[in-house]
């Protein structure tokens, strides 16, 4: 069961009709949970300050403006009053909410625009190389799948590394 701040958190936003938008991980996921999909909001990540989908327990498709509509951010209130993380991301990106709400402790901020076209694409994984197989391991792969051609390739491969096979 979702904590009681979310369940008053998400009972807030339905009845505001706020359906779509965007919060940090926490309250994005045990909103979207406890609303039963009423509400459904996004954790971006925010590199140099511009929001991009996110990469843990998402799809790209929840991030496409054709699609969706996301017109609202909600932000924690910290323990020390100082506004950061994505308060000051959201307004840096979007530029100033037409209203800003406070419920409990959080800040909602809302646009009249879709914030899902102010975010750049997704972030790239670094793709790993694959790992370099002994040419033995390869010709047993050939000769696995191509037996009636393993001596004609077998040759190929290793004439490169100047050894001789011979068919079996």
């Amino acid at each position: 069961m979702a904590p009681a701040y979310a369940s008053d958190l998400s009972t807030w936003l339905v009845r505001h009709h706020l359906s779509y938008g965007i919060a940090e991980y926490p309250q994005a996921n045990t909103v979207t949970l406890d609303s039963g999909g009423q509400v459904q909001m996004l954790d971006p990540q925010w590199p140099g300050g511009v929001p991009v989908p996110g990469d843990y327990q998402t799809k790209l498709s929840w991030y496409d403006a054709h699609r969706h509509d996301a017109n609202f951010v909600v932000a924690m209130h910290p323990p020390d009053g100082n506004r950061s993380g994505i308060y000051r991301l959201a307004r840096a990106a979007f530029g100033p909410p037409a209203r800003t709400y406070n419920f409990g402790d959080y800040t909602v901020m809302t646009w009249n625009k879709n914030l899902l076209t102010y975010f750049g694409p997704p972030p790239t994984a670094p793709r790993r190389p694959e790992p370099r197989r002994p040419l033995d391991q390869v010709a047993v792969i050939i000769r696995l799948h191509f037996p009636d051609s393993f001596w004609l390739i077998g040759r190929v491969l290793l004439r490169s590394r100047t050894m001789r096979w011979t068919r079996r």
